[in-house]
């Protein structure tokens, strides 16, 4: 079945990236290799879109993106969004106020920048990834901000201070009434539009460029990639990813520090 492959997903942190959130020049060349052959690789991230690395946006014959968990769908060839899913600001709030008795760090993400919530314990900076700290808005009364302006919110996210407190949270599904909600990571949980998912996204791209799903294959590593393993006709699970996304999957490859998405994309392009 791989060998009549026509599109291929691949998650970004934890599959195509190693931990250092570089790519290797051994995935970039298989990568480089597949779209030469006329197959198509799209980008599918929880990150938004200005998050996206230029060594992966960089590669000629990247065409389009799935970013924010589906949220937003991206023609780079001809330079439109396909598909955008916003939190309304209604939900939006009402999830930052319910988020608030948690222990974590909050913020947003809009089209062109993060927002973030005051820190109630000052410590949480330290601990935001690197791809958000020089694009962030720091925002006393969020809520408030939100309701007034309208951004078109892709993504809420909070970054728990523990495991434990990571788990809380997401035992606590039920409390988000009409959101995806999903964790792409240690500590990590993220809030969606329920129009919002990988899968959802993914769907919509192959629906027009009239791409059957079995000749579709997904690469991930986490619960948020789920929904696009679950569509695709062929679905790979990383060497390190959740025993969950494993379950999932037709094939399990090396980890994300092994060059895993390199190791699948060879034998394809043998």
């Amino acid at each position: 079945m791989i060998k009549n492959l026509k599109l291929i997903a691949i998650d970004m942190d934890g599959t195509t990236l190693r931990d250092d959130k570089t790519i290797s020049p051994r995935t970039k060349e298989a990568i480089k290799r597949l779209i030469s052959r006329g197959i198509i690789i799209v980008p599918s991230t929880g990150r938004p879109s200005l998050n996206l690395i230029e060594e992966v946006l960089g590669i000629e014959g990247i065409d389009y993106s799935i970013t924010s968990n589906g949220a937003q769908l991206t023609d780079y060839k001809n330079k439109k969004i396909i598909h955008e899913a916003y939190l309304p600001a209604d939900a939006a709030v009402d999830t930052i106020r319910r988020l608030k008795s948690f222990n974590g760090y909050i913020y947003a993400h809009s089209d062109d920048k993060s927002l973030n919530a005051p820190d109630p314990y000052g410590e949480s900076q330290k601990e935001i990834p690197n791809i958000l700290k020089d694009q962030k808005e720091a925002i006393e009364m969020m809520e408030e901000y939100i309701l007034k302006n309208k951004p078109p919110i892709q993504k809420i996210a909070m970054l728990s201070r523990s495991r434990e407190d990571q788990n809380r949270v997401l035992s606590s599904k039920h409390l988000f009434k009409n959101i995806n909600v999903n964790s792409s990571g240690a500590n990590n949980i993220e809030f969606n539009s329920l129009e919002a998912s990988k899968g959802i996204a993914l769907r919509r791209l192959c629906r027009m460029l009239n791409i059957p799903r079995e000749q579709v294959a997904a690469i991930g590593d986490n619960e948020n990639d789920l929904s696009m393993l679950r569509f695709a006709g062929y679905k790979v699970a990383m060497g390190n990813a959740l025993a969950s996304v494993k379950k999932a999957a037709n094939e399990i490859t090396l980890t994300n520090q092994e060059d895993g998405v390199a190791a699948f994309l060879e034998k394809i392009a043998i």
